[in-house]
């Protein structure tokens, strides 16, 4: 009797634990062959701004003193109006994702102390946009959208859709 009973229990235990183990691995697969240019078109689409937002090179790069080696593949797509809408989208290359996030922590930051003074004087309204622009890391793609609530949680929705 107590040995079908130390049965029972460990046959319990190994289900119990399998069971854990294909919980764990029941997440939804990340992609990470996805161009970060595929992946900012795609929240552009969404937000309905395809012909407000227009590509930007460098200045990512100059504000954060980085090379485009490091940072890996990116496309960022800010407004050619007078709002702020941003869109920035980057595939981890020669450094962590963890270290590309802390760079656009860093990017955003600077963003509010050396340009916001600028955009202030002619379009106060934007800052709700900035003070909650939002950061989002998925696999190897950090994304980072400056926009209003809604267009906020459109673009993230369209981009974790594009990466599953």
């Amino acid at each position: 009797m107590k040995h079908s009973m130390t049965s029972i229990i460990a046959l319990t235990l190994c289900a119990v634990l399998s069971l854990g183990l294909l919980a764990a691995c029941g997440g939804a697969a990340v992609r990470s062959d996805v161009a970060a240019q595929d992946l900012a078109a795609a929240m552009q689409k969404a937000v309905g701004m395809e012909d407000l937002l227009v590509s930007l090179d460098g200045t990512f790069l100059g504000l954060t003193g980085t090379d485009a080696e490091q940072v890996g593949e990116h496309e960022i797509l800010v407004s050619g109006g007078a709002t702020i809408d941003e869109i920035g989208v980057f595939k981890a290359g020669s450094m962590s994702v963890a270290e590309l996030k802390a760079l656009v922590e860093d990017y955003l930051s600077q963003y509010a102390e050396k340009r916001w003074p600028m955009i202030e004087l002619y379009n106060p309204t934007e800052q709700p946009k900035l003070t909650d622009a939002e950061i989002t890391v998925l696999g190897d793609y950090v994304m980072y959208s400056i926009l209003s609530e809604a267009d906020r949680a459109t673009a993230k929705a369209a981009f974790e859709a594009a990466l599953k």
